[in-house]
């Protein structure tokens, strides 16, 4: 799922901070004054520290929506976010009672309250740099900052030599047009996420001959992302019918324009790139067409799902990545049309065709990049590159079209979003898991009618419908895969870590034994998974006593090989929340977890030849048990005749294949 990719890497640095924004919210909310010494200074401080945040969370928005790409912009944003995470760091400190805020001599400044300070005159420097950034920005441009137009502006005409890979969707979509129907007017959307050449086949079908001798009356109208206003819309819809500039002052009078010229005629109308989810706008829009011939169409062509079901008048086409052999094959003819010369000598060709993943607007801009760059050295370049991890100058060109997705996401839905960054490329995930994170970021509250589930799975819909994710077609529960990545993710096996890293994603086919993680001091997030070859995790996880202190998350997915799991020590992630191990079919025995005292969270799947709980149980702490696919220990967790029964049964929620153990009747 290239989108999702790319579009992640582009907002890891925006998503992930107004992720952690909401996280900082919510912890100062639950700082109470016995936590800070009923010391009425700090408390002020931390008021000021909440608004100052606003005012950068207010000033990141700004920097996001003048889509500037400058280095001295991503250093910012940068900064923000290492200043963010230390920000939880020590507000997470202030909680778990690490920080001292009394002191002996009242003239003295107590450690923590030292601590406060130097935060806050932290994020107030920043503040200061990132005004003085964007006034900058405004100064070059010498005009007042205007909002962007992030949708390309386009017309009917199409290079049909330069389109390969879909006549077949083109003749559907022919042969949608001209079928006989009853009803004055048919609404066709093509639906698609960015890239895949939506706008290139509604070209096509345009510019058919069957088409063009049906149609009378022909318009093509591009909606600008800023297009909301109902008689603009209208104007630019009249003045292509017409060919002439409508000067009326309101809405009624342009409606009743265009009806009189739609009147007993058979038209068919191209609306290209339609955003707006509102019903009343279309209700609105699809008036003055009342009268037209039988037989009339509306093509609209739209990447939001919302928008296809509201205007759809019965069919929609659905348009997807090329596919397959012939989905490369296209992608390479693509490369070689945009290059302009010959390249059927080129063996990496075919190759450099794969990475495309199927995307027409990336093969269109490889070739156009690859035009200027004909040594080896390039091609072999291009080859190491994964698509959402392409150099700047082919990104440049292909961003700009695939963000738009996310720029029309709510606020809400962009933190979830950007929160996905922390999982590996083609990451696949229940939708509940995602919801459970999302639930324990703060990014979901529960409504007085609807549950957190329930809020969890509209968001989730949301993104589906927006094609920022897809369902797994190896799933028909409707599993999740998500494929966002950037920079908070790092697979680079064998190098040198950075100690100020928050999340990490380690995978590799070859690796035989984990690397030393367990010193990173900060690391919150640890996901370890597709290790081919790995049999066990032995104490160089960990390496010393103590080991990984502020980790908070721990996945262990996609080991085939794994059967022990053990090298973790009584001292070692005392801050430990949740723990998922899925799809480790060899897996024999758990780590030791009665000693993770912050657990709340034990996920287990596809792991059917773990026998049982550990012999030391489980933590208190625990407050959410879910096993599945996992027959062995099945058994010995269900009911009152399993043998691990009484390991669990304590636990809150308890959720085996699917299926929540009530706490009523689980005895003693």
């Amino acid at each position: 799922m290239v989108l999702a990719v790319a579009i992640a890497t582009l907002v890891v640095s925006t998503g992930i901070t107004s992720s952690l924004f909401s996280v900082l919210y919510n912890k100062l909310a639950d700082l109470t004054l016995e936590k800070i010494g009923k010391n009425d200074d700090v408390a002020d401080k931390l008021q000021k520290l909440a608004r100052t945040l606003l005012k950068i969370e207010s000033l990141v928005d700004d920097m996001e929506n003048k889509q500037t790409n400058s280095n001295f912009c991503e250093m910012l944003i940068e900064h923000v976010k290492s200043a963010l995470f230390d920000a939880e760091d020590l507000l997470d400190k202030i909680d778990f009672g690490k920080l001292e805020f009394k002191t002996a001599i009242l003239s003295v400044k107590s450690e923590g309250e030292v601590a406060v300070i130097r935060m806050l005159e932290r994020v107030e420097d920043l503040v200061k740099e990132m005004e003085g950034y964007l006034l900058s920005e405004i100064n070059k441009k010498r005009s007042p900052p205007q909002s962007l137009d992030v949708n390309p502006r386009t017309s009917s005409l199409v290079d049909k030599l330069s389109v390969f890979g879909r006549d077949n969707e083109k003749e559907k979509m022919v042969e949608m047009l001209l079928a006989q129907r009853t009803e004055n007017v048919s609404v066709i959307p093509i639906w698609g996420m960015g890239g895949t050449g939506k706008t290139t086949l509604a070209q096509l079908v345009y510019n058919d001959q069957a088409v063009v001798r049906n149609f009378k009356l022909r318009m093509w109208v591009c909606f600008s992302s800023l297009d909301t206003d109902l008689v603009t819309v209208t104007k630019s819809i009249y003045e292509s019918a017409t060919n002439e500039v409508l000067e009326l002052p309101n809405l009624d009078a342009v409606q009743v324009a265009l009806q009189e010229k739609m009147r007993r005629k058979k038209f068919l109308l191209v609306l290209d790139g339609m955003w707006n989810e509102n019903p009343a706008f279309w209700d609105a829009l699809k008036l003055p067409f009342r009268f037209a011939a039988p037989g009339s169409n509306i093509v609209v062509t739209t990447r939001s799902k919302i928008v296809s079901l509201i205007v759809s008048t019965g069919q929609r086409y659905d348009l997807h990545t090329l596919s397959g052999d012939s989905g490369d094959e296209a992608c390479r003819d693509i490369i070689k049309q945009s290059f302009g010369g010959n390249l059927d000598g080129h063996g990496d060709l075919w190759n450099i065709a794969k990475k495309c993943e199927g995307l027409p607007l990336a093969a269109k801009v490889i070739g156009r990049v690859l035009r200027f760059k004909l040594g080896t050295k390039e091609w072999d370049h291009i080859l190491n590159y994964e698509l959402w991890d392409f150099p700047e100058d082919y990104k440049s060109q292909i961003y700009p079209v695939l963000k738009v997705s996310y720029d029309h996401l709510p606020s809400n839905l962009k933190r979830c979003f950007g929160y996905c960054s922390i999982f590996p490329h083609k990451f696949q995930f229940e939708e509940d898991d995602l919801i459970q994170l999302w639930a324990a970021e703060g990014f979901i509250q529960p409504q007085r009618t609807r549950s957190v589930q329930g809020i969890g799975r509209e968001y989730i819909d949301f993104l589906l419908s927006r094609s920022l994710f897809q369902v797994s077609p190896n799933d028909a529960d409707r599993q999740t895969e998500a494929e966002p990545h950037g920079g908070q993710l790092l697979s680079i096996p064998g190098a040198a870590l950075p100690r100020s890293l928050k999340h990490l994603s380690i995978s590799s086919q070859l690796c035989t034994r984990l690397p030393s993680l367990g010193q990173l001091p900060v690391l919150k997030d640890l996901v370890i998974g597709k290790m081919g070859t790995l049999t066990n995790v032995d104490r160089q996880f960990c390496r010393l006593a103590g080991s990984f202190p502020s980790l908070e998350t721990l996945t262990f997915c996609d080991m085939p090989e794994l059967s022990i799991g053990s090298g973790i020590n009584n001292l070692d992630m005392p801050r430990l929340i949740e723990l998922r191990i899925d799809s480790c079919p060899n897996l024999v025995s758990l780590p030791s977890v009665h000693h993770l005292t912050s657990l709340e969270t034990l996920d287990i799947n596809d792991c059917p030849q773990l026998p049982s709980i550990p012999g030391e149980g489980l933590p208190r702490s625990l407050t959410h048990l879910s096993i599945s696919d996992s027959d062995s220990l099945k058994e010995w967790c269900k009911g009152r005749d399993g043998d691990d029964w009484s390991k669990i049964r304590w636990i809150l929620e308890i959720v085996i294949d699917g299926d929540e153990i009530p706490m009523d009747g689980r005895g003693n």
